[in-house]
């Protein structure tokens, strides 16, 4: 007999037999089974449906409580699905650490995992998109100097990327099973797009420019190598002092058995922003 919370996706062994889990249930059935705060609910509110469960709009993980405000009745699949996106961010994460909680794939993208927006500072007009236990050192002039030249450069469990200003500037991160197609439309739009590879043991990647605050959101992933593909827009947006402008960056990864050096897979045919 398990108990199974559907949040963390963490188990529980009650027991060998159901009447173990019995014994657990009926040894505090208000706490354990919620037994009160279901029966003055139902009062109120009339029974379920057999297929319907309550669920919290604020999680019980995230200091979510049992009052009526912070509950609302949406199918038992649904509850699950909603849940598993959260238990899939939790997993892997130790008690008070930060974490960038995701929205639910859209319907139409079936291989999208993960989605995030984030604000990264782009020091020096560059960003690292690294292994949360990675760390870069001092590689010396020539690794910069790639990296200026082609807005792409990779060291062991780090791949460095382009900005054209020293800012915060946009950045999505998508998370995909599969790589996107060769024609899509993105790819024809993107005035710059680089790829690289990148090994993430730790399962949490972190996206700055050599900053390791903690209260920085990490976005788990399974842990393996991945291909990184940058899509930077908006690079003939500035004004003329280069300070002001509307460029963004779309980071998407996806698994990958093979090293991808790193690359230049469309150039931007002028001299490239922030240089």
């Amino acid at each position: 007999m398990v108990r199974f919370d559907p949040e963390a996706a963490e188990r529980t062994i009650l027991g060998d037999s159901l009447d173990d889990g019995a014994l657990w249930l009926l040894a505090d059935p208000d706490v354990r089974g919620a037994r009160a705060f279901a029966t003055s609910w139902q009062d109120r509110h009339g029974a379920l449906a057999h297929d319907q469960r309550l669920i919290p709009w604020r999680l019980f993980a995230l200091g979510g409580i049992y009052e009526d405000d912070n509950l609302t009745v949406k199918e038992a699949a649904q509850c699950m699905r909603i849940r598993g996106s959260l238990a899939q961010t939790l997993h892997a994460l130790p008690d008070g650490a930060y974490f960038h909680m995701t929205p639910t794939p859209p319907p139409d993208d079936p291989d999208l995992l993960s989605h995030h927006e984030l604000e990264v500072f782009a020091d020096y007009s560059t960003m690292l998109v690294q292994d949360d236990q990675a760390r870069l050192g001092d590689p010396g002039p020539a690794w910069f100097e790639a990296l200026a030249t082609n807005w792409i450069n990779a060291a062991p469990g780090i791949v460095g990327v382009g900005a054209a200003r020293p800012f915060d500037v946009p950045v999505i991160v998508d998370v995909r099973r599969t790589p996107p197609a060769d024609n899509t439309l993105e790819l024809q739009q993107a005035q710059h797009v680089t790829e690289a590879s990148l090994a993430v043991p730790s399962g949490r990647l972190l996206i700055s420019m050599q900053d390791f605050d903690d209260e920085l959101p990490r976005i788990p992933l399974t842990p393996g190598t991945y291909v990184v593909r940058v899509y930077s827009h908006g690079l003939d947006t500035f004004s003329e002092d280069g300070l002001d402008g509307e460029d963004r960056y779309h980071v998407v990864l996806w698994p990958t058995d093979e090293e991808h050096p790193a690359q230049v897979i469309k150039r931007y045919p002028e001299p490239l922003p922030g240089g």
